[in-house]
């Protein structure tokens, strides 16, 4: 479609009206009169370069608005001061930032901003300092580094969770210290990003009930000392890559209350070594987990373990010098009997039988078939 204005032949008690990819160019007074009961309308990408100070009168039920990849510039005061249940907005840091102070008030009910691009001058703008209700904060931003001033205009919003995209190389010692509510953050993709940079930013987190860390797909590092806040309960650092071999025993330190740990995807030289401070988690995945050597007590401070996930693992499968199974066999002491044969299986596999196995491990053309871990777990699902 090539629309040029809004429609006015859809349903008067229309609730979404996707719009975008088209041409509306400007927005005009009362443009949305007619859909009275509009929940959401998405104008992303559609050109507009003005937005009538009218054009969004009678929207009470309005909830959601996408603004995103318009070549707007600037906004009139008061623009969405009939929105007043209005509480995920879809819009640029830069056009964000260039609402009028003194309609600022406009924007007390947001709960949920996604925006990109920005901020230009290492600090988000100002107005986020009035959203009293935000909690939730995505943002796709073009710096490469997150400064001790970058979040200060949410000093006192009760932001819960955030998300940063971008071109990360460095997180200052101080860049969370404002955001005293936050309970989960998200840093994915940031390729360029140092481990060293990144975990002395999080000693703010240390005496605080974190509910999720996400780091996936971020660090290659040589050396690694894991020291994160000891309140998380889910941590998934999955895809990091560990290259070299001269680690020598890492620890996850301090994580009393770590529950599941997530290392999918991830790609260690050398697990010749045994991974310390897991005596707290119960779920751990390590699917398409790799490495080239593997210590068989690799992961025996996880004694708590209820559920293993190791779906095409170098764990599970293709193990040189395992075909015993000896590395399963030290995750737990506990063992059973099975057709007469005095042998062991895992506690993490009894807890997974429960749960149904087979969504868990997938057992592949690649498999040793004399590994007596499949056996097990063959033997057992079929009880």
């Amino acid at each position: 479609m090539n629309l040029t204005h809004i429609p006015t032949d859809c349903p008067s008690n229309t609730t979404d009206l996707y719009l975008s990819n088209n041409n509306l160019e400007i927005i005009s007074k009362k443009a949305f009169t007619k859909y009275t009961q509009l929940r959401y309308p998405d104008i992303s990408d559609c050109n507009v370069t003005s937005i009538d100070k009218s054009a969004f009168d009678n929207l009470a039920h309005l909830k959601e608005l996408s603004l995103f990849d318009n070549p707007m510039k600037s906004f009139q005061r008061n623009i969405f001061v009939p929105l007043d249940e209005l509480q995920v907005f879809y819009i640029s840091h830069d056009l964000l930032s260039t609402y009028p102070r003194e309609s600022w008030s406009d924007f007390l009910n947001i709960t949920k901003v996604l925006s990109y691009g920005g901020p230009s001058n290492g600090s988000f703008a100002d107005i986020f300092s009035v959203m009293n209700n935000l909690k939730y904060l995505h943002s796709d931003i073009q710096i490469h580094v997150l400064r001790n001033c970058t979040f200060h205009a949410f000093g006192k919003t009760p932001l819960k969770y955030l998300e940063i995209k971008g071109k990360l190389m460095t997180i200052e010692k101080d860049t969370f210290s404002p955001l005293g509510c936050l309970s989960s953050l998200v840093i994915p993709n940031a390729r360029f990003l140092k481990l060293s940079n990144t975990l002395p930013a999080l000693h703010v987190f240390e005496n605080r009930q974190m509910d999720e860390l996400k780091f996936n797909n971020n660090f290659r590092v040589h050396v690694i000392e894991l020291l994160f806040p000891s309140t998380i309960e889910i941590l998934n650092i999955s895809c990091i890559q560990i290259v070299g071999n001269s680690i020598n025993s890492p620890t996850l330190k301090g994580i009393k209350d770590l529950q599941e740990l997530d290392l999918a995807y991830s790609l260690l030289f050398d697990c010749n070594y045994d991974l310390y401070g897991l005596q707290y988690v119960k779920v751990l995945n390590v699917s398409h987990f790799k490495c080239s050597l593997l210590n068989h007590q690799f992961l025996q401070s996880d004694v708590n373990l209820e559920q293993l996930i190791m779906q095409s693992s170098s764990l599970s499968i293709e193990l040189y010098d395992d075909d015993q199974s000896a590395f399963h066999y030290g995750l737990t002491d506990r063992g059973d009997v099975l057709a007469g044969e005095q042998t062991e299986i895992p506690q993490c596999v009894l807890q997974m039988m429960s749960l149904d196995g087979n969504d868990h491990i997938l057992k592949t053309d690649r498999l040793n078939e004399n590994n007596i871990f499949w056996k097990c777990l063959d033997q057992a699902m079929k009880r």
